[in-house]
Order: structure tokens, then sequence, then C-alpha cells
């Protein structure tokens, strides 16, 4: 199997590295400086920002990331959040906020494309919060030493949760099991931005979480993807920041191993009818990531290539969706023949 790296993530900082190298205890290799990590039938490139998680690093390294390996096509950040809970969004330390929208807050931010937005609506409907828990606590028995460092702390350490909390808000039933929550992040250059501001921003621009990180100028789709270990607010989340760190990271494993193998026959079958050939790379598809047809436009190597994008593990041929990436122009009769002569490659 070829070990090209088609994922990459930038980890924020140590706390990250250490919880996706653990979870993905497996076949790893050194590529140009990086570690390459078995994820399912395909590789993620990991590196880290070197605990300065601000959009600067990020970005720089994500640029080198992509530069290192052309074939990356999502780049995953994973960094610490602030949660801004409010009545329609119960964030609370360790959960996981997936960003569909970015707000700057204080500095210039490439907003993101429509493939990106397109991405995060698939994935609303992949998300397991047991599946979390479960690689933590495979995770814990692996290497018996994290348990302690990167376990639950206890809802009664949430001082929004605990008896005599300014906000009456009820304990869940199973608060070990973190949720997993998409909206609007506000990014800024310090992620604190204090209890009173943190509840304006919240209803005045729906934001229901505050970071630092952020990816600029890169052509490649990128999600951002962060842990609350606090609320913005003067208490000092240090308590949260390491459980917060292995949730996330969980999630991106759990994201990138893929749903069931049903929906990748499904997947295979429909492709099958639509495109009249599916390579042997498509066997190692799993999961709501796009597929990329290649098609030959004539006798030279010019490609043109085209995104499928499944909405739901349960869809149906009318489901599925076709986009184009950097085109605005829909698929012609003379682009379906080219693309059934082509070459189909998993991302």
């Amino acid at each position: 199997m070829s070990r090209i790296p088609k994922f990459g993530c930038i980890c924020a900082n140590s706390n990250y590295l250490a919880c996706i190298s653990a979870l993905l205890d497996g076949t790893r290799t050194h590529v140009l400086g990086y570690w390459v990590y078995r994820v399912g039938q395909n590789w993620l490139a990991v590196d880290t920002t070197s605990d300065n998680p601000d959009t600067t690093n990020t970005s720089y390294c994500a640029r080198k990331l992509t530069n290192a390996f052309k074939s990356i096509e999502l780049i995953i950040a994973l960094g610490e959040g602030a949660g801004a809970p409010c009545d329609t969004c119960d964030v609370r330390l360790g959960d996981v906020v997936i960003a569909s929208t970015v707000i700057p807050l204080n500095f210039d931010f490439e907003f993101p494309r429509q493939s990106d937005i397109q991405l995060v609506t698939l994935l609303r409907s992949s998300t397991t919060v047991n599946e979390i828990s479960s690689l933590l606590q495979r995770m814990a028995l692996t290497y018996p030493r994290m348990k302690e460092v990167y376990s639950f702390p206890g809802f009664q350490h949430d001082h929004l949760i605990r008896e005599g909390a300014e906000v009456e808000r009820t304990v869940r039933q199973h608060p070990e099991h973190p949720v997993v929550h998409f909206g609007s992040i506000a990014y800024a250059r310090a992620g604190k931005v204090g209890a009173k501001q943190r509840d304006k921003l919240g209803r005045d621009l729906d934001v229901i979480c505050f970071g630092t990180q952020a990816i600029q100028s890169v052509n490649t789709s990128w999600l951002l993807i962060q842990g609350i270990s606090n609320y913005a607010d003067h208490v000092n989340g240090e308590g949260w920041a390491r459980y917060a760190s292995a949730t996330p990271a969980a999630y991106v494993v759990h994201l990138l191993r893929g749903l069931a193998d049903e929906w990748q026959e499904s997947l295979r079958s429909t492709l099958r009818r639509r495109f009249g050939v599916v390579g042997a790379a498509t066997s190692a598809l799993r999961g709501p990531l796009p597929v990329r047809c290649r098609a030959p436009q004539s006798a030279s190597e010019t490609t043109s290539e085209y995104f499928v994008f499944v909405p739901t593990p349960d869809a149906s041929e009318s489901d599925f969706h076709e986009l184009i990436l950097g085109s605005e122009e829909q698929l012609s009769t003379q682009d379906d023949e080219l693309l059934g002569d082509g070459d189909l490659e998993t991302c």
C-alpha cells in the first residue's frame, strides 16, 4: 500500500500530538521530517505548532505540510477552544466544536470556501459520541499512564455546572461522554475575551466558541476542530486542557476511519452506475470523504477533477451531489463521457 498521505493534521501543542499518536498506535513511518500514520486505508501526516497555536504559525505549518505532500486533500487544525454556552447550544468543558463558520474579531481572515462548508455539513450526520468515548477508553487501556492525565476530570470541576453556579445547568446523564457541536467560532489573538464579552458576542454573532487558531492562504480544504477547555472567562482551564485535547483527537480518528462498510459498498455501487468504471482504489473508500475522479480531456496529460459527496450514511442514488471545485460550470454530457474513461481514486 502506498504511504502517500491524503490528510494532514496540525496539532496546537504536544498534548494533541500525544493523543493522536496514541490513538493511531500501529503502522507509522517518518517521511520528509513528518510522522505519517496509517488510518484505516489512508495515511495521515501530522505536524505541531510547538505550543504556539496562533493563526500565523498554524498557517505556516499548513503551507509546509502541503508543500511537502502535494497529495494532501484535507488539513485538520486541532486546537484549544473557549466555550460560549447559550440557550440553543449547551457547550461544556471537554466537548468538541467543529467550525461551520469562522468570524475574525481583530484581524483579517479568509473565510472557508464552499468545499469546506460542504464537508462540515456531511460530518453532522457521521458524529457519534459513543465512538469518541470508546476510543479514549481503548487509549487508556493501551497506555495506562495516560489514563490519569487525559481522563475526564469530573463534572464537579466545571464551574458553570457545580452547585452555586450563576447559571443553572443540569448534569448530563452521561457527563463523561463529550458532545460534538457544529457552529460559528470567533478567532482573536487572545482566546479569552471575558464572560460579559463572551455572552454579548455569543448573542450578537451566534458564536459558540472562541479560539486563536486559523488557516490562511492554503489551497486545500481544511477543518477547524476545537476541544473546550475553558469558558473564555477568568477561571483557569488548565485542569481540563489535556482532556480537551484528547476528545477532538479521538473525533479526528473516528472521522478519518470512516463509517460503516455497508455505506462504502453502496457508494461503490452507485459510482459504478454513474461513471461506468470503478477503479481498484475505491475498495479503500470509507466514510463521508470525497472521491476524486480524474478524466483526461485530450491526448495530453491535462485532467479535470470532480468531487462526489454523499450527504448521509443511508443516502440513496438520488441523494448524491456533484461538486466541481474551483468552477461554477455543471457537468456536461461530454464531461460525463470523459469521466467514464477516467481513473478513480480516493482522496
